[in-house]
Parts: C-alpha cells; sequence; structure tokens
C-alpha cells in the first residue's frame, strides 16, 4: 500500500476544526492546497516564499528526477549529502564561518527515510 502524501496527511488538520473558519499559515503547497480544497474553513492564508509548483510539464518532470535523486543520496548517506547541500552558494557564508559542520551534525540525527519521503511528497516537480 502506497503511503499518503504528506500534503494529503495535512488535510486532517484543516478538517478537525469542526467547520470553524480558521487562518491557514506556512507550509506553501500544503497551505495552498488546503486552502484550494477546503475553502469554507479557510478565513486567511499566509503564504511566504512560495509557488504553486511549476507549470511546463518537462520542467516538472525534470525536478521529479532531480529531487528522486536528491531523495536517493539522502537516503544512501545523510551526512554526505548534508555536507554537499550546505556547501552550495547559496550557503556560502556559512561555510565561511565554520558553520557547515556543526550544522551537519545536527540534522543528521533526522530520520534520512523520513526527509526522503518529504522532499518527494513536497517535491514542486
Amino acid at each position: 500500500m502506497t503511503e499518503p502524501s504528506p500534503s494529503k496527511k495535512m488535510f486532517p488538520a484543516a478538517l478537525l476544526l469542526e467547520g470553524r473558519p480558521c487562518l491557514v499559515v506556512g507550509g506553501g503547497r500544503v497551505a495552498l492546497r488546503v486552502a484550494l480544497r477546503h475553502p469554507d474553513r479557510v478565513r486567511r492564508l499566509v503564504l511566504e516564499s512560495v509557488s504553486p509548483g511549476i507549470a511546463d510539464a518537462s520542467e516538472r518532470a525534470e525536478r521529479r528526477r532531480t529531487d528522486e535523486e536528491r531523495a536517493r543520496k539522502i537516503e544512501a548517506d545523510l551526512p554526505a549529502f548534508l555536507r554537499q547541500w550546505e556547501r552550495m552558494l547559496l550557503f556560502a557564508a556559512l561555510d565561511r564561518h565554520g558553520l557547515v559542520e556543526a550544522m551537519v551534525q545536527r540534522r543528521s540525527t533526522n530520520d534520512p527515510a523520513e526527509i526522503a519521503r518529504a522532499l518527494r511528497g513536497f517535491s514542486p516537480g
């Protein structure tokens, strides 16, 4: 049996509100999905740095492939993946200040299977 995607697991949270409109914050596409599927339950929606996903089908397929490759690397060796990820240009300041290894150590305590599953489920592809 296939495990439901992380976004589908979030729907019950909106439904537990006994029909009262609520404020939905964060979660990006998860929050968008809840708002679109249950507009009567969402009084306000707060989104930050969010996108509904990738519109172009070929770009979406490429992103799914990329995220699947990342998920497999996470499952195979989370610390190695984190070291490579934290050294991207985006995080250059962390590397310059010697903070990467501490972050890798802290984040390596997470469950690689769960991180990979979240990446697959929340991928914009």
